[in-house]
């Protein structure tokens, strides 16, 4: 009973403070290395480990900088791990202008909000989280993004408008999550998009203006998902394609790699099954 008394005065009081304008704050606390990034080279890094964010909080990140010379405009790499965090905290781009590389890989991720101050990110992985959705202009002012990584969440719906400005991004990892269907103009603005992954998810059917825009797509990964049907010039704009996976599907079971010059033909004979029962029908 005491116990319970108590409970109801925690949590009666945290809304208190909410509604009254207080928000509640919560620390994350840095520990600044050297490390060596594929990507970023020699990077000056913040390890962020044990943190917790709930929605409605302030986030700060505190922690001293081993040296003198050393500054927050120098942290190009943050990193959180063993947290709890339900969405970015805006503070890691305001506090780390520079910030190029983002890891929040199963830190519980649950909110994807807009990232208005992440103008220098170039990577972002958050993988293994708890993401359902992107909203419209989702990642806006984030134009410098090269690297998205959602592998493992449990996304259903992308809006239309998610990726508009993303013209530089050339990875685009979605697998394992829970798409049955994209909107024709979805991937519209990757104009530099070379790798999409989309395996594991529950799509039905690839309709021509999906990748009408991708014309710079190496590799598409498109296995173990629910596939009957395939409009038969979907992949036909895409010169630099060589890697297309396939296999795992009701029309078609197989994978596609160039090795030879009639790649574009293999991949005809290779999906005609597909090709014949597009549209797909219920």
């Amino acid at each position: 009973m005491v116990l319970k008394f108590l409970f109801l005065i925690v949590t009666v009081g945290y809304y208190a403070n909410v509604e009254s304008g207080h928000v509640p704050g919560r620390e994350g606390k840095c520990e600044f290395i050297n490390e060596s990034n594929s990507m970023l080279g020699n990077v000056y890094s913040c390890k962020i480990k044990n943190a917790v964010l709930h929605k409605d909080e302030k986030f700060t990140i505190t922690g001293p900088h081993p040296s003198k010379g050393r500054r927050d405009m120098g942290v190009k790499f943050v990193e959180f791990s063993s947290s709890n965090i339900s969405r970015i905290p805006n503070q890691v781009f305001r506090k780390f202008p520079n910030l190029e590389y983002l890891s929040m890989n199963g830190v519980g991720l649950r909110i994807f909000n807009e990232l208005p101050h992440a103008t220098e990110l170039k990577v972002l992985l958050a993988n293994n989280n708890q993401i359902t959705k992107f909203d419209a202009n989702t990642f806006e002012y984030a134009k410098a993004l090269m690297i998205l990584s959602f592998r493992k969440n449990q996304i259903s719906t992308i809006d239309a408008k998610t990726f508009i400005n993303l013209s530089h991004l050339e990875d685009l990892y979605l697998s394992d999550n829970k798409i049955a269907a994209l909107h024709m103009n979805t991937f519209n603005p990757l104009i530099s998009l070379q790798i999409l992954s989309l395996s594991g998810n529950q799509l039905q059917s690839i309709d021509l203006e999906l990748f009408q825009s991708n014309r710079q797509l190496r590799e598409v990964l498109l296995y173990d998902n629910k596939l009957k049907a395939i409009h038969p010039q979907a992949f036909s704009n895409m010169e630099s394609l060589f890697n297309l996976e396939l296999h795992g599907n009701e029309c078609i079971d197989i994978d596609s790699r160039i090795d030879e010059d009639d790649f574009q033909e293999k991949i005809n004979n290779d999906l005609k099954s597909c090709f014949e029962k597009y549209p797909a029908k219920e």
